[in-house]
């Protein structure tokens, strides 16, 4: 028969959150799958936030919610995103988010420039150099025509996904 608070194969004695052995890597009788440590490599107790052994955090941060999961999952409790890869997809979404911000200010400094041509003789008024804004020059939006006129609606069908 064997001492409940020693390991069946090797003798060492237990401690209490760990799955397996400590000594041998044995799993215990009757323990459910554990959560290795990332820095002593112990298998604990998945419920454990802390290492029973090292004391070393059991649980990540997910660079996209800001929540904790245990180190044993692939992906994020909370949100769901893999963890693997994680920094470099959060580098591509912020750079992504920050080019649209970008665009979305240019469009609105455009639209002010616009705002400011029409209302002080058209493109003269815009560019300052006296020439009169193209006649008859086709445009989708409210900018006016000629050369403006095509740049605002570019962006503006660019910060639309139109382009």
């Amino acid at each position: 028969m064997t001492d409940a608070g020693r390991c069946d194969e090797c003798g060492a004695p237990r401690t209490a959150g760990l799955v397996a052995c400590s000594y041998c890597d044995a799993p215990y009788p009757g323990m459910p799958d554990g959560v290795s440590c990332p820095k002593c490599g112990d298998e604990n107790m998945a419920s454990r936030p802390r290492c029973a052994r090292c004391a070393a955090s059991l649980k990540r941060s997910c660079l996209f919610c800001a929540m904790t999961s245990s180190v044993g999952l692939a992906a994020c409790g909370h949100c769901g995103e893999l963890f693997e890869g994680a920094e470099q997809r959060k580098a591509e979404r912020d750079e992504q988010l920050r080019q649209q911000q970008l665009l979305g200010l240019a469009v609105q400094g455009l639209g002010v420039l616009g705002q400011v041509a029409a209302g002080s003789g058209g493109a003269r008024g815009a560019f300052g150099n006296g020439a009169p804004a193209s006649k008859g020059a086709p445009s989708k939006g409210g900018a006016g025509g000629g050369l403006f006129g095509e740049i605002w609606d570019d962006l503006s069908d660019a910060a639309m996904g139109k382009k």
